[in-house]
């Protein structure tokens, strides 16, 4: 279960990541390498997070749905823009691709943070959830 709150949050620093990769087409001096990230942001970070949450789903009573919201072409796409922003390969993309990829990016959270709450809600539901009427 911590596997997906750490991907939860591995997301939130990709969508700050391609924040910064925006802003780069409109000020060349801002570059995402210059901040830092709680997170490695690349595309075989995520690929081994996803390995690790599947095999976590498999080994336990875990409810993951979140890899069904997001087509392969889609996660590849995604891998590809990370690959050429931690290389800088600008020329590779345009500010198109990088609000593809956030879209991506906050369609996989979403489903992400879906899957949290209803493995809380399968375990007894937490009260915090309650208290802060998350649901």
């Amino acid at each position: 279960m911590n596997l997906l709150y750490d991907l939860r949050d591995w997301f939130y620093e990709c969508d700050r990541l391609l924040f910064l990769a925006e802003v780069h087409y409109h000020r060349e001096n801002v570059l995402p390498s210059g901040h830092k990230f709680s997170h490695e942001l690349t595309s075989s970070c995520l690929e081994r997070m996803f390995k690790d949450i599947k095999k976590m789903a498999n080994e336990s009573n875990c409810c993951v749905n979140f890899d069904t919201c997001a087509c392969h072409d889609e996660v590849s796409f995604l891998k590809e823009v990370l690959d050429n922003i931690s290389t800088g390969e600008w020329g590779n993309m345009d500010v198109q691709s990088i609000l593809k990829a956030q879209s991506i990016v906050q369609e996989l959270a979403n489903a992400v943070n879906a899957d949290i709450l209803e493995n809380s809600e399968l375990r007894g539901y937490p009260r915090i959830y309650n208290a802060c009427r998350i649901r």
